[in-house]
């Protein structure tokens, strides 16, 4: 495969897995009560069938292609009112999403037959003959020709009175995803074509022709069927193609109403092909007659339907001259093109910030002026780039629908998934890595949280239960909710697992949110038995650490009887931190700015520990770590060293620094090889200075202080 067709195939999987999720969706709202007679969403899924099918054939997945066409004839019936989509129907559609995501998979790793999962198609082929009836007419696979030749096709005893179409086809209607070829197909799967002419003079020379284009105008005539028919195959034609309709034997004035606006497209006369087939005639092609009998052809064509889209606008002519759709103002750029940018602007905010510190030692006025207007150029540039990488949550939601659907029936319960705050933006790095956490915990949410119907309506609530995912900005970060109207946490029964596995000797006295922290210890679980979703113990203490490594914290809240909040508070971006800067002697550190509360100076009478010490902050127990000793860095202290003050989740610490060196915004650089798995640093960031800055992990930092200090302590044995 050469690399232009490569490329082309990688587009479509990512187009493919888009479209096979919006015709998801859809049948997902239907099944939970959308009105099924609502023709936008009917058309909207089967758009998203049609337009797999064709993509998948442009680019060769064949195996994709014969699935979907069925899966597209189905809902072709349901558009044409002939059937309705519920119940065993749903079901069966959705396992046929699975399949579709299935197949791009295999086509992904270079099986364009599908051939592992041909019996599954076949299988689910035979489910959806079943939900058509025993009446319906044999689903058989879509065969698209090489060449536009359209063979004739039986009606299934529809009649009409037939139509004659002209096409001349928009020269980027390939690019945009729609081929001809196969709209031209399906329209003879609807009705009897009789005479079909292509214009090949049209077709430029070889040497000038570019592949991605098309040249491609027809004339059709069929014997049966009906307008409606012309507007089903080529509804998804709209920028830049023309058409026009008529019947056979209708008045001159009309057809040649009909079929002005081609002439701007055709402007070297009538094709000769379309003349030698009878699909025109010299004389229609000519403007009318200027007798007083003949209308003008402005106000006919204004009576012309519109056979490219029922919901298009009466006049046919869809040219340059219109605004281009919606669609077309958004272009698809690779991840990877995305991240290579990032990286790139981070170095020239790296550089520009050396520059701008040669400026200020050279005290040139003018030399500063013209840095520090280059400055706000490039902060303009930076938060550009970084808005590129930026993506609404809400469609990661979404995905959670389906989930909630299959488990809600394996558990045995009604659930009900609430979304709020779906347009909330977050890097697309953050959203990809926060999804297998995600899923975690609104499985266990449904598994341990939720009780079934019976339980909840002796407990007085709805049969109902409801799992909220909702998302918000806040100071900065992100913060993403998953909360449920369960039957919350059992304090007793996390206290007794604590006990029995030795975390803790007992509880009294301890608050609520300690006791509520226990579950997120590797293994910890209270489920009195094992099942398919949880009950292993083995994931919450993953949930913390990943989104922990994405510099968020994780907090919980539940009351017996109302539910559970789990709260994931992240930063917005991992490209670049806002930050504080310290110092320890020449050593430069980073805390990021939204875990510090306040800065203070050390107290005299305070001693400069090498293990971890408290400070009484305004009444409160303040434990601080001296980073000089963490770090081993030689020297002698400051004479006013400072104690910044930080907040990870609920617990305050102190950090003791040297220096205070105030805000800065900073390129992250990630830790690699031998360094990644250092606890108590999160990256590395370059300084206008040149010099290296190392990102601090307060958290991990606190924790592995503790624990070493609590190494060290002696024992004490009580007689």
């Amino acid at each position: 495969m050469n690399i232009d067709m490569q490329l082309a195939v990688n587009t479509f999987l990512v187009e493919g897995r888009e479209l096979a999720h919006e015709l998801e969706d859809g049948l997902l709202q239907l099944e939970q009560g959308h009105d099924p007679q609502d023709r936008d969403l009917i058309n909207a899924m089967f758009r998203a069938a049609h337009t797999i099918k064709g993509s998948a054939g442009i680019v060769g997945i064949d195996s994709l292609t014969r699935f979907t066409h069925d899966v597209e004839s189905l809902l072709d019936r349901v558009r044409s009112g002939e059937m309705h989509l519920a119940g065993d129907t749903i079901t069966r559609l959705l396992g046929c999403c699975d399949h579709i995501n299935h197949l791009l998979d295999l086509a992904e790793r270079g099986d364009m037959q599908g051939q592992g999962l041909s019996a599954r198609s076949q299988e689910l082929l035979d489910g959806l003959q079943a939900s058509m009836g025993p009446c319906a007419n044999a689903l058989k696979p879509v065969v698209t020709p090489a060449a536009p030749v359209v063979p004739a096709a039986h009606t299934g005893g529809r009649t009409g009175q037939g139509f004659r179409v002209w096409a001349v086809f928009g020269k980027d209607c390939l690019r945009d995803g729609m081929d001809p070829v196969s709209a031209i197909c399906y329209l003879g799967e609807k009705v009897a074509l009789k005479r079909r002419s292509l214009v090949r003079s049209r077709i430029p020379e070889l040497s000038r022709l570019d592949p991605e284009d098309c040249w491609i105008a027809v004339a059709l005539e069929a014997e049966t069927g009906d307008v409606s028919d012309v507007r089903d195959a080529f509804e998804f034609f709209r920028e830049g193609t023309v058409m026009a309709v008529a019947r056979p034997g209708a008045d001159p004035a009309e057809v040649r109403a009909q079929i002005e606006p081609l002439k701007a497209l055709l402007p070297d006369g009538p094709p000769a092909a379309w003349l030698e087939a009878g699909l025109i005639r010299s004389e229609d092609w000519e403007p009318p007659s200027s007798s007083p009998s003949a209308p003008s052809a402005q106000p006919a064509a204004a009576k012309a339907p519109a056979a490219t889209n029922p919901t298009a606008p009466a006049n046919p002519h869809m040219g340059s001259g219109h605004a281009a759709p919606a669609a077309a103002r958004f272009v698809r750029v690779p991840a990877d093109r995305l991240d290579e940018l990032i990286v790139q602007v981070g170095e020239l905010v790296i550089a520009s910030a050396g520059v701008d510190v040669l400026a200020r030692e050279t005290r040139h006025t003018r030399l500063q002026e013209a840095v520090g207007a280059l400055m706000q150029l490039i902060d303009g540039i930076q938060s550009g780039a970084l808005q590129l990488r930026m993506v609404p949550i809400g469609e990661t939601f979404s995905r959670f629908q389906r989930v909630v659907r299959d488990v809600s029936q394996e558990l045995g319960k009604k659930i009900q998934l609430d979304i709020v705050g779906g347009d909330t933006e977050l890097d697309k790095a953050m959203v990809e890595r926060i999804g297998d956490p995600l899923m975690h915990l609104v499985r266990n949410a449904m598994d341990h949280g939720l009780e079934p119907p019976q339980e909840r309506l002796a407990a007085g609530k709805p049969e109902q239960g409801t799992l909220r995912l909702r998302a918000f900005h806040d100071s900065g970060s992100v913060v993403v909710e998953v909360s449920d109207d369960g039957r919350g946490l059992s304090r007793d029964r996390i206290v007794a697992k604590a006990v029995e596995r030795g975390l803790i000797a007992n509880a009294d006295g301890m608050p609520d949110q300690d006791v509520w922290q226990l579950i997120f210890e590797p293994g910890f679980s209270t489920a009195e038995q094992v099942t398919n979703l949880s009950g292993r113990g083995v994931g919450m203490d993953v949930v913390k650490r990943s989104i922990e490594s994405l510099r968020g914290t994780i907090t919980l809240n539940s009351r017996p009887g109302q539910g559970t909040l789990m709260q994931m508070r992240l930063p917005l971006t991992l490209a670049i931190l806002d930050g504080f800067m310290v110092g320890v002697g020449s050593a430069r550190f980073i805390v990021p700015l939204d875990m510090v509360v306040e800065c203070i100076e050390l107290p005299a009478d305070a001693m400069i520990p090498d293990q971890a010490q408290y400070l009484n902050l305004r009444g409160e127990v303040l434990p601080y770590i001296c980073l000089r000793e963490v770090f081993a860095i030689e020297g002698t202290r400051s004479r006013r060293p400072s104690v910044v003050v930080t907040r990870c989740a609920d617990l305050k610490t102190g950090v003791l620094v040297d220096n205070l060196h105030g805000e800065i915004q900073t390129v992250i650089k990630p830790m690699t090889g031998i360094f990644r798995h250092l606890r108590g640093i999160s990256g590395t960031s370059i300084l206008g200075s040149g010099d290296i800055a190392l990102i601090l992990d307060i958290h991990h930092m606190v924790q592995s202080t503790l624990e070493r200090t609590a190494r060290q302590a002696p024992t004490t044995v009580s007689s």
